[in-house]
């Protein structure tokens, strides 16, 4: 290959050029599955979502190129966003916790230089363990408590447009924008950013040529606990709300944006635009997976596999022994080859560069073969639909007709997104097969998904009610994970003309209607009766409870606490959060009964804690000594229920809570239902049903299950 054909094909050769490529596609290809993907509330929405994420991968670039990595950006953020809740919550200025919460973030990256510089120690396993470290010390710093409503002037800044932009914007994209220009300057500009490159090409020589590299490391790791701890702070904002699990797992998408980003895993090559563009390809594919009839779930695994083949043709070239040339990889060092000739020396030379550059066009080509397998995916999905969708294909809410009988409008686009995905309630609630909200929303001839996040939280709900709305939703039926957090992003669809209906858990103040499973006071109170009859009203109890900040759960042991005054010899020893996943709820009833060896019962108010319970408790050790009750699905229990490890435990029809919902949306949507008191509808097979005090409608008196009753239902 000769020098003028190496020197013109050279830009086309760059990973960058071929990333940027993929973003073009990427956006051709969002346009054509969805016509909501280059609008101004979708590219706002982008912008919430992933503004955290973005400027999280900054620090990130140099670290890595540096040659370590820094896997406690995360809990950097969730730790800060901790302390922040902490302090406001007694009555810090707000200055004051800003100026903290830097301090702390410096000091939290200053651990990790220090760490790796003075002791040597790997990057990889230091901020694993400092990952830990700071997520316990959020988790230490508020428990399971929740901070919210800080002042209407910071939260504004999470979710208002940046001044001047229209509402394109938001203030954490444009505070990336700003920190993208500073570290590429820095990066790309100066001396220190050169040292940056030669500590990933090799330390011995950085340190031969007189770089302080264990100095420039460090400076590195604090310069990235500052950037999350600003991450935390926004955030927060964001979500108004302050909880210890805030950022849980967001270390995972950080990495991957840099390395899709053309960064090597290996040191010493990357640039900041190449990540900007990375960020840009990591949203983009999320987002039109998400305007798509894909739930989460699966644009998770279409995102994974991109990424996966995407960092490997980059960083397959890169392993260590097989460097190639390029910007920040050349040695800064090199053996002199004496017993070559000239004329070989430079044969070898220009046979090694031109296959360098026949692997890198591979590299850059082999970047379609993974998008055209993401856009077919995406072309099916949005021509064919997902399996949590039905009924005819969905048209705007201005040509959506009446139909004739109960002038309910047909053809609404309503969108049912549950706390989280894989939550065998919700599926019973809402899913065709048991009868629950999609089945009556197919039924009345609207077009239902169910969509939503695969973790319980805010940060997970709040992209899938965003896309949604980006979707063009008439109505959308949602159990809060947090009403603080969410409400900002329920508001808005709401002035957007959207029927907000909450189920399972509330969202006061930003929902038209909201569908109570049954009385708040029978729940929490039907729950410790039972609990006192099978322990003869006599013992230490504690409860085993969903996430610190579900608004259902919380009132319920509210009415807990009232009913056991009742029964003087019952004491609450502990109240524990599983958080709704299976692991967590296992691990806290396991320390509950360390803790308490002298426990009576238990009472899980969560179908997944009352589950991971039972698991715990099935064993001759324990099952008949320590009696367990609370919300479970028949189900997941029937066999605890026969071998004697739960007795009786109560709970209404889930699939009935969600067919009401889907009909108590569509009412609303068509403009015959507003929530005033008083008001009454028909829900189909569940007959009438009246509004009561502050919108709310109840599905009824909870059930109790036992083994006389238990084999007559399936759900």
């Amino acid at each position: 290959m000769s020098d003028r054909i190496r020197a013109s094909l050279g830009p086309l050769l760059r990973w960058e050029t071929g990333l940027a490529l993929v973003v073009v596609i990427i956006g051709i290809v969002g346009a054509s599955v969805s016509s909501q993907f280059f609008t101004s509330n979708n590219i706002f929405n982008l912008g919430l979502s992933y503004g955290e994420i973005a400027i999280m991968t900054l620090p990130m670039t140099l670290i890595v190129i540096s040659g370590e990595i820094d896997l406690s950006v995360a809990s950097i953020l969730g730790m800060s966003s901790a302390l922040l809740g902490y302090l406001w919550a007694r009555g810090w200025p707000m200055l004051g916790i800003f100026l903290l919460v830097a301090v702390v973030g410096l000091a939290a990256g200053a651990i990790n230089g220090l760490l790796v510089t003075r002791l040597g120690l790997p990057s990889l396993a230091v901020t694993i363990g400092t990952l830990a470290v700071y997520r316990g010390i959020a988790t230490i710093l508020l428990g399971p408590n929740t901070v919210a409503n800080f002042p209407a002037t910071y939260t504004n800044l999470g979710v208002n447009a940046f001044p001047f932009t229209g509402n394109d914007l938001t203030y954490s994209a444009a505070i990336f924008i700003v920190l993208a220009l500073v570290f590429g300057i820095v990066l790309h500009a100066t001396p220190f950013g050169r040292s940056v490159y030669a500590m990933g090409a090799s330390v011995e020589a950085a340190q031969f040529a007189g770089i302080r590299v264990k100095r420039n490391k460090t400076l590195l790791f604090m310069t990235s606990g500052l950037v999350c701890a600003l991450a935390g702070v926004l955030l927060t904002f964001r979500l108004n709300t302050a909880v210890q699990n805030n950022g849980l797992g967001l270390e995972l998408a950080v990495v991957a944006i840099v390395l899709l980003g053309g960064v090597s895993i290996f040191g010493g090559k990357g640039s900041v635009v190449g990540v900007v563009l990375g960020v840009l390809a990591f949203a983009g594919i999320q987002n039109a997976l998400f305007l798509t009839n894909f739930n989460q779930e699966a644009a998770g695994i279409v995102t994974g596999a991109l990424l996966l083949l995407s960092v490997f043709g980059r960083n397959a070239a890169s392993r260590p022994g097989s460097r190639e040339p390029g910007r920040g990889n050349t040695p800064l060092i090199t053996e002199p080859r004496h017993s070559a000739p000239v004329s070989e020396s430079a044969s070898f030379s220009e046979s090694k560069i031109e296959r360098i550059q026949q692997m890198q066009l591979r590299q850059t080509a082999g970047l379609a073969v993974p998008l055209v397998i993401a856009s077919v995916l995406l072309a099916a999905c949005s021509s064919s639909g997902s399996s949590s969708s039905s009924g005819s294909t969905a048209t705007s809410s201005a040509t959506s007709s009446s139909s004739a009988a109960g002038g309910l409008k047909t053809g609404l686009k309503v969108f049912v997104i549950p706390k989280n995905l894989g939550n065998n309630y919700f599926t019973t609630a809402d899913s065709v097969k048991t009868g629950g909200a999609i089945a009556a929303l197919s039924a009345l001839g609207e077009t239902g998904t169910e969509t939503s996040g695969t973790a319980a939280t805010p940060a997970s709900q709040i992209p899938a009610i965003q896309a949604a709305i980006s979707k063009g939703a008439n109505a959308l039926i949602v159990s809060a994970t947090d009403p603080t957090a969410l409400c900002p992003t329920l508001n808005a669809a709401m002035k957007r003309g959207i029927t907000v209906v909450t189920y399972d858990s509330d969202a006061p103040g930003c929902r038209d209607v909201f569908i109570n499973q049954a009385s708040t006071a029978q729940i929490g109170t039907s729950e410790v009766d039972v609990l006192a009859k099978q322990i003869n009203q006599t013992g230490d109890i504690a409860i085993v409870s969903a996430t610190a900040s579900a608004t259902n759960q919380n009132a319920w042991i509210g009415y807990m606490k009232q009913e056991l005054k009742k029964y003087p010899k019952m004491k609450l020893v502990s109240t524990v959060y599983g958080n709704d996943d299976p692991t967590t709820a296992t691990q806290v009833t396991q320390g509950l009964l360390q803790q308490y060896p002298n426990l009576k019962g238990i009472i899980s108010p969560t179908t997944v804690g009352i589950a991971a319970a039972a698991a715990v408790l099935d064993t001759a050790k324990y099952r008949g000594k320590i009696a367990l009750t609370g919300l479970g699905t028949p189900d997941s229990l029937k066999k605890y229920v026969s071998d004697g490890t739960i007795k009786e435990f109560v709970l209404w029809k889930p699939n009935d809570l969600g067919y009401l919902a889907a009909y108590a949306a569509v009412e609303a949507a068509s403009g015959k239902l507003n929530g005033s008191q008083g008001q009454s509808f028909t829900a189909g097979k569940l007959g009438s049903f009246t509004v009561g005090a502050d919108k709310t409608i109840l599905l009824g008196p909870p059930f109790t299950f036992n083994s006389a009753n238990i084999g007559q239902f399936d759900f």
